[in-house]
């Protein structure tokens, strides 16, 4: 009966909250970047308050309340929920044109075992498959996004890149990016809300293609 009478307690909360905020995970920092304007656009006057983090828990999070909207790796399949792809992303290996890397047409992450590599904290589900994939790479974690802009600017230590930055040119001139071969390295990514919230973002979800974010 405590537990029952806390679930509902947590549910009217964020079914208050969720008259003024919408509230959001975020799975990486690409679907965040590229989704919050869009967001913001169609839902003008409403608060946006966003996290992002692994995504493993975040199917009960849109069941719970604690999200409206959610962005995972993985499609959320069950009948409770409305799932759309919204775009893809790929990892690579940025090094110096003179790195011993540079030469390689593709790499694994376990090639990385027994480097430094610059790593900035905010990643979310990739810094568990990174490290998993990777682990005995000597990962220097930057919290700073400008402290780390700057070591990659100005060291010769390798680091990540994504596709969306490369395909850009917002990478440093003088970096070769090389592609990771692991099938983890590459991910889809999609927008889900519940069914019974759908109504609320077909707007929002009227205008997402399967490339939104590429």
């Amino acid at each position: 009966m405590a537990a029952q009478k806390e679930m509902i307690r947590i549910r009217l909360k964020a079914y208050d909250r969720s008259l003024h905020t919408i509230s959001l995970g975020f799975c990486a920092p690409v679907p965040q970047m590229v989704l919050t304007p869009m967001i913001n656009d169609f839902y003008e006057g409403m608060t946006i308050s966003a996290d992002m983090k692994d995504d493993r828990d975040f199917p009960s999070r849109l069941l719970d309340g604690t999200y409206q909207l959610a962005v995972t790796h993985f499609p959320l399949d069950k009948e409770e929920f409305y799932c759309r792809k919204c775009g893809e992303e790929q990892l690579f290996l940025s090094v110096p044109p003179d790195s011993s890397l540079a030469f390689y047409p593709e790499i694994r992450l376990s090639d990385l075992d027994g480097l430094s590599v610059l790593l900035f904290s905010r990643i979310g589900f990739w810094m568990d498959m990174v490290k998993e994939k990777a682990p005995r790479a000597h990962f220097m974690l930057m919290v700073q996004r400008s402290s780390f802009t700057e070591l990659v600017e100005h060291s010769d230590y390798p680091c990540f890149s994504s596709s969306y930055y490369i395909k850009r040119g917002d990478m440093p001139s003088r970096r070769v990016n090389i592609p990771i071969a692991d099938e983890e390295s590459r991910a889809s990514y999609y927008l889900s809300c519940l069914k019974e919230n759908k109504k609320r973002f077909d707007p929002l979800f009227g205008q997402m293609r399967e490339d939104t974010i590429s």
